[in-house]
């Protein structure tokens, strides 16, 4: 085992081994370090995501203006600039306002305002009173959604407001995020070749610029040589 290693080290100067093994180590350490940010980084996206959507829901459903549109039941462009507005501001995809019946009074696509909810099970559940988290495939696709109701004064249900995110957003977000990550990764190799570079030339300086297998034959004469002397020995120049 030795002798193979001696072998394989004899292939390459000090100087590259050295930068291999600092290079594939930062390399290990980087990757393994990366892999458990990005896990950390999408769950805490979605996490994030969720509780916007929740907030965000929470808060429109409380607006004087949502309220008397539902009352009236009626719809108008005043809560669909709102609901809009409200949305573009909070970097949502959409804020859909249900009357009871479940019909939209707002919606990013105005031509399925006054139409019914695309997913009326899903829906209804609000009108029980619960507010609840969905992912489920809408007009914009696929996307997660915080459904909450609607009260008036008398803690009476008169609607419903769905605020979501579709999952193509999502994972545009997560993207960027992976890719500050993979700039960050590729950021810290570069410093450890760096370092690896500075720290094999250091070595070297130290070793007088010998390679490892020109010390071992200078230990190894020189214990030839010690084992033949019993005396001693004298050296002249010229």
């Amino acid at each position: 085992m030795q002798q193979k290693i001696s072998q394989f080290m004899s292939r390459f100067s000090l100087r590259a081994i050295i930068i291999f093994i600092v290079l594939l180590t930062t390399l290990i350490s980087l990757v393994l370090s990366s892999l458990y940010i990005e896990h950390y980084v999408v769950k805490n996206e979605y996490k994030h995501a969720k509780d916007k959507m929740s907030t965000i829901a929470k808060v429109f459903a409380t607006d004087e203006q949502v309220k008397d549109a539902l009352i009236q039941d009626k719809t108008s462009k005043d809560i669909q600039t709102l609901s809009l507005e409200v949305a573009a501001i909070s970097n949502m995809d959409f804020i859909v306002v249900l009357d009871k019946e479940l019909i939209r009074l707002s919606h990013p696509n105005p031509d399925v305002i006054g139409q019914p909810f695309s997913d009326l099970d899903d829906a209804r559940k609000t009108l029980n009173g619960e507010s609840h988290f969905s992912q489920k495939k809408g007009v914009l696709g696929d996307g997660i959604r915080f459904f909450v109701p609607v009260k008036d004064d008398n803690n009476h249900i008169i609607g419903v407001i769905c605020a979501g995110i579709t999952l193509n957003t999502l994972q545009g977000e997560i993207n960027n995020l992976q890719a500050k990550i993979t700039l960050i990764l590729l950021i810290g190799l570069f410093v450890g070749i760096i370092g690896a570079i500075i720290s094999s030339t250091a070595i070297k300086r130290i070793l007088l610029g010998l390679e490892p297998q020109d010390i071992s034959k200078l230990v190894q004469e020189k214990q030839w040589i010690n084992d033949e002397i019993n005396e001693g020995i004298i050296a002249i120049n010229k």
